[in-house]
């Protein structure tokens, strides 16, 4: 793997010990005082309204540096994760400080309950990867199945999955 592919996934593993510990604290945490540099005297909110403005410096640092050599983000593939990446952050981002009994409220005009739309997105994100897998795998000379994909049942496609478990039948 090359080390700025190796970088991106060391800083999405941090982000998610970052996310950890956060959801440790509640709301009154934010006057609270920490003590450190990035904090600038000012406390919790103060650090994370710091660490936010941090990561978009240096997200402009980046993009910078890649403008000047010329080298921009032109890749159809590098937008499409990266919007991916957007969409699940945003919703990450409605769950998070989340109370758990929302998890059974339904949005209005829909059948169904947050928890289901999750359950929908975990189900199919990985259904769709695990054949991206095993579909694209095969061309460059490695074998069929892969972790996690159990056999025929694999490669039958989603309307063979059952509904038992509470997967939806079809991806929409």
């Amino acid at each position: 793997m090359s080390e700025s592919r190796e970088l991106s996934l060391q800083l999405l593993r941090q982000m998610n010990q970052t996310v950890e510990r956060l959801l440790l604290l509640s709301e009154e945490d934010l006057g609270k005082a920490v003590d450190h540099v990035c904090a600038m005297n000012g406390g919790l909110r103060r650090l994370l309204v710091h660490n936010a403005e941090h990561e978009r410096i240096h997200a402009g640092a980046i993009s910078n540096a890649r403008f000047t050599a010329k080298r921009m983000q032109e890749s159809d593939f590098a937008h499409l994760a990266l919007e991916l990446m957007r969409s699940r952050i945003e919703v990450v981002g409605q769950l998070l400080f989340m109370e758990d009994a929302l998890l059974d409220a339904k949005p209005q005009n829909d059948e169904w309950p947050i928890r289901k739309h999750i359950e929908h997105l975990l189900y199919w994100e990985k259904d769709s990867m695990d054949a991206m897998v095993r579909d694209l795998k095969p061309e460059r000379g490695a074998k069929r199945d892969t972790p996690g994909a159990s056999g025929t049942a694999a490669r039958r496609g989603p309307a063979a999955k059952p509904r038992a478990s509470g997967r939806p039948q079809s991806k929409g």
